[in-house]
């Protein structure tokens, strides 16, 4: 994995390195705006962005560099739109690759699922789950539309099960930690 993440490291071009420049400066100015003091009708307020949502901020961007900025156009390629057709693969076919990758899409999510939990509290389990099936489907329209890679049901199930993961343990770890407050 870590010789994995070296060769997609090697592969971004200057292009991909502008855009990631671009959303570092785009990620600052959003932090800068949303501590920037705001008028209230009840006078001047101070809002604080905590520690969990800037994670939050940071882990979307990392995601957002791995599954599009940092990969080159391919040539057009036909979409997959039959769901869990990656899954046939790997009964039908025992292709240990594409478990891999499976594993993968769904591992990228949890962090994100955990953070978004951390960060926002109140958040359903399901609306974790909507939150990472929207953020994947994008990806993978940008995908589609950029020609970055194959637009695919399964990529979208797959990270959006990994955000329900991700916003289950931290709600899971949020519970521990209220009553080991209380006791």
């Amino acid at each position: 994995m870590i010789e994995h993440a070296r060769k997609v490291l090697s592969t971004i071009g200057l292009q991909q390195w502008l855009w990631f420049g671009i959303c570092a400066i785009l990620l600052m100015l959003a932090d800068y705006l949303y501590n920037f003091p705001v008028h209230s009708v009840l006078g001047r307020k101070k809002i604080k962005i905590g520690i969990w949502r800037k994670a939050f901020v940071a882990y979307s961007g990392l995601i957002l560099l791995v599954t599009l900025l940092s990969r080159k156009s391919v040539p057009e390629r036909e979409p997959a739109f039959i769901p869990f057709w990656s899954w046939a693969e790997v009964l039908q076919q025992k292709d240990i690759g594409m478990l891999y990758d499976i594993l993968l899409n769904i591992l990228l999510f949890v962090p994100f699922g955990c953070l978004l939990k951390m960060a926002f509290g109140k958040i359903g389990l399901w609306t974790g789950w909507l939150v990472g099936f929207l953020l994947s489907m994008a990806i993978e329209v940008c995908q589609l539309a950029f020609h970055l890679g194959m637009f695919e049901w399964d990529d979208m199930l797959h990270n959006s099960l990994g955000c329900l993961i991700g916003c289950a343990a931290a709600a899971g770890i949020q519970r521990v930690l209220s009553r080991h407050r209380k006791g």
